[in-house]
């Protein structure tokens, strides 16, 4: 049993996946439907050649630029998230329409990949919609600062979200209300 063991063992290397739903899956997969392992392994192996990121904006996509960076009549303005994974739960909330970009760290080749993004396609509006935070206070500061010389509001998701939670851990409700509702930082 080997082979079931090491599959247990990766899915339980997935967030937020324990020793007992990895042993339930494995168990499914191996016993009760082996025609969805045989394609969750095709899939998988497609993923893994397949999925890029985004040149412009770090998004997830197949091609070197995800829809919304080939779009040119999206909103003028750019929604900052931590992470790839964020923009999943962003779009699910239907309150956007403009463009994202994956700001993982305040340093120097973000600030130029977002710069780059924000002239080639005259960008108005900065969004932050990170975890809400002093770090995140801070981080709209610093933006503004940075880039004191354009024309560009910058601006965070509303408070409704308590500090602490992560994005995607926000129902779709709450979300979409902080979209819509969203505060002018300065």
């Amino acid at each position: 049993m080997k082979e079931f063991e090491k599959l247990c063992k990766n899915f339980n290397k997935i967030q937020g996946v324990g020793k007992k739903t990895a042993l339930k899956m494995a168990y499914h997969l191996c016993y009760e439907n082996k025609n969805l392992l045989e394609e969750l392994a095709h899939s998988l192996k497609s993923a893994s050649s397949a999925i890029k990121e985004c040149e412009i904006c770090g998004a997830l996509c197949e091609d070197y630029l995800c829809d919304e960076c080939l779009n040119e009549d999206l909103e003028k303005s750019v929604c900052l998230v931590e992470s790839a994974k964020d923009i999943f739960f962003l779009k699910d909330c239907n309150a956007y329409e403009g463009r994202y970009f994956v700001f993982a760290k305040a340093n120097e080749y973000y600030l130029k990949k977002l710069e780059n993004m924000i002239n080639k396609y005259n960008i108005q509006e900065i969004i932050i919609a990170y975890t809400p935070s002093v770090s995140t206070d801070a981080l709209c500061f610093y933006l503004e600062n940075y880039f004191i010389n354009k024309n560009l509001s910058i601006s965070k998701i509303a408070q409704g979200i308590p500090n602490g939670v992560k994005i995607q851990d926000i129902d779709q409700s709450s979300l979409s209300s902080a979209i819509l509702n969203r505060v002018k930082f300065t």
